[in-house]
């Protein structure tokens, strides 16, 4: 084989690629490497921060700080903090009546599905799972009621 050189290198069995491209964030980038810097020393003394803060750790405080009030914008910022900590909530979807346990299924096919029987060359009807009463479906769709 011509390529043997390559077999040691090759990509193995459940272990996939690299990677790949790594994706671009110039402007998040950007924000890092702002909030990583110092904070100005007159500013922090002002805010009650440690000198040597760095711009992140100002913003946080102020978002703590907005956090206590009282106002619409203090609802926000704890929203905000809980979505940063916990991640945003779960949507509930209820169906039926509230409270309500009851479930009802059902699956109608709109003509039967004919399957080749193993073995055999012939095509034969599917297998009915239950057969209902005659008239029953008919009674269900005429009456109009939803259930």
């Amino acid at each position: 084989m011509a390529n043997e050189h390559l077999v040691p290198t090759q990509f193995k069995k459940g272990h996939p690629g690299g990677p790949g491209r790594p994706r671009r964030t110039p402007i998040s980038d950007a924000y890092r490497e702002i909030l990583a810097t110092e904070f100005p020393k007159d500013l922090a003394k002002k805010m009650g921060l440690r000198i040597g803060s760095t711009w992140l750790d100002a913003i946080a405080t102020q978002a703590a700080r907005a956090a206590l009030r009282t106002s619409e914008g203090g609802n926000s910022a704890r929203k905000e903090f809980r979505e940063a900590i916990e991640g945003r909530a779960k949507q509930r979807i209820e169906f039926g009546e509230p409270g309500s346990t009851d479930w009802e299924v059902r699956v109608v096919f709109e003509a039967p599905v004919l399957r080749r029987s193993e073995g055999a060359k012939a095509i034969e009807p599917p297998i009915d799972v239950k057969e209902l009463p005659p008239g029953e479906v008919e009674a269900d769709d005429e009456s109009g009621t939803d259930s």
